[in-house]
């Protein structure tokens, strides 16, 4: 292995621990919105077949982003549409 990347290496694992250190809980936090966001959209995809929206990264951020709001808000873009 090369010198240089064993240097490079070591910098990104140094700068996501940093990371970690100083945002866990936003990130951890991020990631919990994210699947009860996915869980609610399929449960109500299930229940609602005609207005169904995809689960994709763009829902998926708007749901780790703004929560339920978010979610209600993408339903009703959906039935407008």
């Amino acid at each position: 292995m090369n010198g240089d990347l064993v240097i490079f290496i070591c910098i990104g694992i140094c700068i996501a621990i940093l990371v970690w250190i100083l945002f866990g809980k936003q990130i951890f936090n991020f990631i919990i919105n994210g699947v009860a966001g996915f869980i609610i959209i399929y449960c109500i995809n299930g229940l609602l077949p005609a207005y169904a929206i995809g689960i994709n990264l763009l829902t998926m951020g708007v749901a780790s982003l703004l929560g339920i709001p978010g979610i209600i808000t993408l339903y009703i873009i959906s039935m407008m549409i």
